[in-house]
């Protein structure tokens, strides 16, 4: 879902690619280098298998079986080139009790010696096979559980985002659903995502109470100020008649951001998110210019990218750089007409 906006002029209606077609392909895209080769090496393993059978039997007992795995292992290597049924439990079982057959069909068909010496040599595996299990059904727990706990929390707060409802108490328990699945599960980087717009939500709900400056105005009134220290900003930006203790929300905001880029460099909102609160840490305009520029890489055709590049621009001066990102986001996506 974050690889495809990065080259597909695709018109922004809400529809979104979430699985590659392609087996190998999603595969490496979610475990990387490491998951690949394990999966090429499982592969060329069932296929020894396969072929061995059919080549060392000598009776159609073994020759026929072995020929049948073969035959569904191709198929379902051909198949993946053009599907993800790799994630089908339905289709895998059969593959996988297939492969089993075959492995069995490969060990009758070596000599009897060799047999031997392979349950021997098994006997002793055992106990380090298990181990290996328990470490990973242990290791596997902790990463999954989190996964588990955030559910219900996320879940709770797509349903009441869904509503759109304008009431403040239900704003307030959509914010609150998903502040919880983030604190929940913090190695998800879409919730991270949604949980730093939450805290700006946080913010501005607790800042309209006793403010008149709005939270643009303030940003505007700290960079014409020229503060070279961020002590001496935060020390103006809390007293009460400024930010005052909201502020913390602001930098929450911004942990988060930071949590997101760090779990899924290729989503451009968390650079975005950086960017609009880097006057806070004082960021220099290099590295707004960089996070800007990764937003762009990651989705350049997305209007939206381009319309706070365009707010981005304005906000420095550089009127006519923001008016040609203006006129991409206009151009290229509804949603900003």
């Amino acid at each position: 879902r974050y690889v495809y906006r990065s080259y597909f002029d695709y018109p922004a209606d809400g529809t979104e690619f979430t699985h590659a077609e392609n087996g190998y392909l999603q595969v490496a895209m979610e475990t990387g280098l490491t998951g690949f080769v394990l999966a090429l090496l499982a592969i060329l393993l069932a296929l020894y298998w396969c072929i061995r059978g059919l080549k060392s039997g000598s009776t159609i007992d073994v020759c026929g079986p072995a020929a049948v795995a073969l035959s569904v292992l191709a198929i379902n290597l051909t198949h993946s080139a053009t599907d993800f049924i790799w994630y089908v439990p339905g289709c895998m079982v059969i593959v996988v009790l297939l492969m089993a057959c075959a492995c069995t069909l490969c060990r009758s068909s070596r000599p009897a010696s060799a047999r031997n010496t392979g349950a021997n040599l098994g006997r002793w595996s055992w106990g380090v096979s298990m181990a290996a299990v328990v470490v990973g059904l242990v290791w596997g727990g902790q990463i999954k559980w989190p996964e588990v706990a955030a559910e219900p929390h996320y879940f709770e707060f797509k349903r009441l985002a869904n509503a759109e409802s304008s009431d403040t108490e239900a704003t307030r328990y959509e914010i609150e659903a998903i502040l919880n699945a983030a604190k929940a599960n913090p190695h998800d980087p879409e919730i991270q995502n949604r949980a730093a717009r939450a805290w700006i939500r946080v913010f501005l709900l607790a800042h309209e109470k006793g403010h008149d400056l709005t939270l643009e105005e303030i940003q505007q009134a700290a960079l014409s100020s020229g503060y070279t220290s961020r002590k001496d900003l935060i020390e103006w930006l809390d007293k009460p008649a400024v930010i005052g203790k909201n502020r913390q929300f602001l930098q929450r905001s911004l942990s988060s951001s930071l949590a997101a880029m760090k779990l899924c460099p290729l989503d451009d909102r968390p650079y975005i998110g950086l960017t609009r609160l880097g006057w806070l840490t004082l960021m220099p305009p290099k590295r707004e210019d960089s996070l800007m520029r990764q937003a762009l890489r990651g989705r350049p055709y997305d209007g939206v990218v381009h319309l706070e590049v365009a707010h981005f621009l304005l906000n420095r001066g550089d009127i006519q750089r923001a008016q040609a990102h203006y006129h991409k986001a206009f151009t290229q996506d509804d949603r900003c007409r």
